[in-house]
């Protein structure tokens, strides 16, 4: 990885030596992109955020081998993993046609066959079957909610009393 900005650098743990090896990773910074500020979390701060973001989407794996690697401060998207889980580009252009126009511009510019690994760690293997596991998991929530709105919808209320 080389950084495309000196905005916000990358750390020395995620970069890659030039020439020197023949796979590529491209990272996506999750905190500028979701919260919209370029400063470093605290450790405590992004402890707790990793955390919520872990519960909210467990089959995003973290760290240096997974989909989501929280570093000091900072979170960041492995997209090189993503391109190499799903299948390629096309999934992964799905995926950002929700940003903003600036980085969609910025990411279309980037070649992203430079970017898919030859292989896949462990880690990050089988994205879509963890997705497909955790939709049939909240599936029966989902049903119960439209076959009776009116108790679905009392029962969250006491919930979060």
């Amino acid at each position: 990885a080389r950084p495309v900005t000196a905005y916000v650098p990358l750390f020395p743990e995620m970069l890659t030596d030039p020439g020197r090896e023949t796979k590529k990773n491209l990272y996506l910074d999750l905190i500028v992109l979701t919260q919209g500020f370029s400063d470093s979390m605290s450790v405590l701060g992004l402890d707790l955020w990793a955390k919520f973001f872990e519960t909210m989407k467990p089959h995003m794996t973290h760290g240096k081998d997974g989909f989501i690697w929280d570093i000091h401060g900072r979170e960041y998207i492995h997209v090189s993993h993503i391109l190499g889980s799903m299948g390629g580009r096309s999934v992964v252009t799905k995926m950002w046609t929700t940003f903003d126009a600036n980085m969609r511009r910025t990411l279309e510019s980037v070649d992203l066959d430079e970017y898919v690994p030859s292989s896949v760690p462990p880690r990050s293997k089988y994205l879509m079957l963890r997705m497909a596991k955790r939709l049939f998991q909240t599936m029966p929530s989902m049903v119960k909610g439209m076959w009776n709105y009116e108790k679905s919808m009392d029962e969250y209320l006491e919930l979060t009393e």
